[in-house]
């Protein structure tokens, strides 16, 4: 019986559906694929479809109104951390910024989940105006946005640092993120293919960083 009931609860998901209006203001239709090939992609806040299939309203809206519930309670139990990370990727900086204008954030949970949210991002250069304002707030408890071991490490660089950074030209060279690394910016210069890649060097003093995170073992460092 509970195995029927499981199947039938997954089949109802594919039952043909109109998708939610609300969801259905963030789908984008004929996304060029290579020659002359497209594809559709839904990207709401909190339910993604790449490639979108229409097969599959039906679990775009369930799912909507759930993480719509899960959100929701998020904030009535002031949970920042997980309102935050219920969306997806691309909108968890702006359920942050979010999430400040509603409650609030006790400074050291600030810099913590600001690291946290740093760390999960894919598309901090396409945000460079509101990761500036966050990272330049006054708030009290800055170092925590990194750890002890990374607080002991910047302080054991040596006073003058020559840094990198990968990015593509003319796209992203102005950014935040830089690396001690130079074959580490070589390998971002090319993650995604890049016809024009490009490394950027610069020499900073060991003061003006204003963090040097290790958890990825990209030895970065931000630049403000």
């Amino acid at each position: 019986m509970v195995e029927e009931k499981s199947i039938r609860e997954f089949d109802s998901m594919f039952t043909p559906a109109s998708l939610h209006p609300d969801l259905a203001a963030y789908l984008v239709r004929g996304v060029p694929f290579g020659g002359d090939s497209t594809f559709d992609k839904l990207q709401h806040p909190l339910v993604y479809g790449v490639p979108y299939c229409s097969e599959m309203n039906n679990y775009y809206n369930q799912r909507y109104e759930l993480l719509k519930k899960e959100t929701a309670t998020a904030l009535a139990l002031a949970d920042i951390g997980r309102y935050v990370f219920l969306h997806e990727r691309p909108y968890r900086l702006n359920a942050f910024c979010d999430y400040l204008d509603r409650k609030v954030v006790m400074a050291g949970v600030y810099w913590e989940l600001l690291r946290e949210i740093w760390e999960d991002s894919e598309n901090i250069w396409q945000n460079l105006p509101i990761w500036k304002r966050l990272l330049r707030s006054e708030r009290s408890h800055k170092p925590r946005f990194m750890d002890e071991d990374e607080r002991k490490a910047l302080k054991e660089l040596p006073p003058k640092l020559v840094l990198y950074r990968g990015c593509t030209r003319g796209l992203n060279e102005n950014g935040l993120s830089w690396t001690l690394n130079r074959d580490k910016a070589e390998w971002f210069s090319k993650r995604f293919l890049s016809k024009n890649p490009c490394v950027m060097t610069k020499t900073i003093r060991r003061k003006d960083a204003f963090a040097y995170l290790l958890g990825r073992g990209e030895d970065e460092i931000i630049v403000l």
